[in-house]
């Protein structure tokens, strides 16, 4: 990122949080919708080296997951975490004739599996994604007479498998519903009525699967690829395909399909099946896009609390230095604009100057007055993801008191906050943008004491202290609008708390008779864990809570102010510039500049 000074900012480069921070490992189980390669030993001498039930040798939506978050899905047959299998049942063992009778394990075989070698302990910081009960499905509509017993017990497998995962301690497991096999080739090609059969089926299957996972204690992310499927049927050109009832490949399945055997040069892009039943490549990339975007969204919006939290240490800061700058025995009031600009969690951002006015009566040896303030941050989140605006408008009290060289300084600060997101979306070639807004609250106390020595007749003044204050931040509910859409979610209300413990000195240098340079530096400490988890929902199944790792947030942050002070009669001019920097490589800094006067 680049460095630039502006009139009313400075901006600081930043570490940007990669996601391939949030999970250790990812691990997958299921069918052929996540399969990364189970049969690629026994595929290898019919030219389809992957083993994969796709446009060979394209990546399947798990492995795509798996990528963008720095992890592998390569298959368990070959030494890796994804232990899918293709024709996998939920509950029941079988084997696969054509290959030579290669057993086909079920979910609940593979998860046992994983869990027996790992000792039963599932590792908490990873990624679980599982797609189970699409075969079920097949099998019932074979058997329409015990379709609804059958589909029962394999929703109630599934939720089993999961449930077993959470217990061993998995944290974050994936779960995509069964797309609407009626938009597949195989079912277009049986016509109208088959292909509402197979719908309505499919859509039956995936409310008892759901009815079963939101009684489970399972932390289950859901992934709607049923609405998808119907959205990208609705206007296929949208997504980037030309065709979404054939298949792109010209074998009898996909497990043969591979470059040479397209039907066209580029339909494993083009067109969204590989086969009667399977994605092709670019099917799958839609898939893992969505899946991504489901994952990142609740950690997109908890890191604007996150930095509004960060900031919120830096503002008590400001709030010290304009009380600095009233006079000793005299009523006064201040003026001040203040322009931050944020290289942090929240990306790049920069605000409108944030006005402050305040005032302060003397009495004694101390000072006591009020304060409002208002302001406008607007920010670009990384990677073209969408954008965010915090309006906030405040104030609060303060008082400083004095005993000889000793000074206390104490504060209360409450804001209004308005938070408005534009949330981007990438689905294939199509582009969405979700809106939604919140109101909140920001509120801080705190007190510092410090004491005072100075040097060279008292030109030179320096003042270490010591200080301790409070904040909490919430941001209400997000729903985000155009709600029956996949992509749509509801974010739980977020609340940001800090106890913090903080040691810093103040200094000034008066130069000449009337100016004087000032500065400062402060460290404060967190003594409260940062939040481990940010909750969401998806719109279109509100029913199903779940939480995605935050971001980590440091508990140590540094800040300094530079600065320049003219006296003049009846007052000051304040001018200079103040940052600070987290533990966890977060920036910002802002450009002050105020008048201090008496009356």
């Amino acid at each position: 990122m680049k460095t630039r000074l502006t009139l009313i900012a400075l901006a600081v480069s930043s570490a940007h949080v990669h996601a391939n921070n949030t999970f250790s490992e990812s691990y997958f189980f299921g069918d052929s919708q996540t399969d990364s390669g189970y049969f690629a030993a026994a595929t290898t001498r019919i030219a389809n080296p992957s083993g994969k039930f796709t446009t060979n040798p394209d990546k399947v939506w798990s492995e795509n997951v798996a990528e963008h978050y720095g992890t592998s899905a390569k298959s368990v047959s070959q030494n890796g975490t994804n232990y899918a299998v293709s024709g996998a049942l939920a509950g029941t063992d079988t084997t696969n004739a054509a290959l030579g009778n290669v057993p086909v394990l079920s979910t609940q075989t593979q998860v046992a599996n994983y869990l027996k070698k790992h000792n039963g302990q599932a590792d908490g910081n990873a990624l679980y994604g599982m797609t189970s009960g699409a075969n079920n499905l097949l099998a019932a509509q074979a058997d329409p007479a015990n379709a609804t017993a059958l589909l029962t017990t394999a929703a109630k497998q599934t939720a089993t498998a999961i449930s077993q995962l959470a217990d061993a301690g998995a944290n974050y497991i994936i779960v995509p519903n069964v797309p609407d096999v009626g938009l597949s080739p195989a079912m277009v090609a049986k016509g109208a009525t088959a292909q509402k059969v197979a719908t309505t089926a499919t859509a039956g299957y995936n409310t008892l699967l759901y009815t079963e996972l939101t009684q489970s204690h399972a932390n289950v992310i859901p992934i709607n690829m049923f609405t998808l499927m119907q959205e990208v049927a609705a206007n296929p050109s949208q997504y980037g395909f030309d065709n979404i009832h054939q298949a792109a490949c010209t074998t009898s399945n996909a497990l043969l399909c591979n470059t040479n055997t397209l039907t066209t040069e580029n339909a494993n892009k083009t067109y969204f099946f590989a086969d009667s039943l399977h994605p092709s490549g670019g099917g799958h990339a839609l898939i893992g896009d969505h899946a991504i975007s489901v994952l990142e969204a609740p950690t997109q919006i908890g890191r604007v609390v996150d930095g509004l939290a960060q900031q919120s240490v830096q503002k008590q800061n400001d709030l010290y230095r304009k009380m600095n700058t009233l006079p000793e025995n005299e009523h006064g009031f201040w003026v001040d604009s203040t322009t931050h600009r944020y290289n942090n969690l929240v990306s790049d951002g920069e605000s409108l100057p944030t006005l402050s006015l305040g005032t302060s009566f003397s009495h004694g040896n101390g000072h006591t007055g009020v304060y409002v303030e208002g302001g406008v941050q607007k920010h670009n989140w990384d990677n073209d993801a969408g954008s965010h605006e915090v309006q906030s408008v405040g104030g609060g009290v303060f008082h400083r008191q004095n005993f000889g060289k000793a000074r206390v300084n104490a504060q209360f600060g409450y804001e209004h906050l308005k938070l408005d997101t534009s949330r981007t979306v990438k689905l294939g070639t199509a582009t969405r943008r979700h809106q939604a807004n919140a109101d909140g609250y920001r509120m801080s106390v705190g007190v510092r004491g410090g004491y005072r020595f100075s040097a060279l007749n008292d030109k030179l003044a320096f003042e270490p202290y010591l200080g301790a204050n409070a904040q909490r931040l919430q941001i209400e509910q997000l729903s985000e609008d155009q709600s029956s859409l996949s992509t749509a979610m509801l974010f739980s209300k977020i609340k940001r708390e800090s106890v913090n413990g903080e040691v810093g000195v103040n200094a000034e240098w008066r130069f000449l008779p009337n100016t004087s340079f000032s500065g400062s530096l402060n460290f404060s400490h967190n003594f409260l864990k940062p939040e481990k988890n940010v909750s969401a929902r998806l719109s279109t199944m509100p029913l199903l809570v779940f939480d995605v790792p935050a971001d980590k947030v440091g508990r140590n942050l540094t800040s300094a102010s530079l600065g320049v002070k003219q006296v003049f009669a009846g007052g000051n001019l304040n001018v200079g510039v103040s940052g600070y920097r987290g533990s966890n490589k977060t920036k910002g800094m802002n450009l002050y500049m105020g008048v201090t006067h008496t009356f």
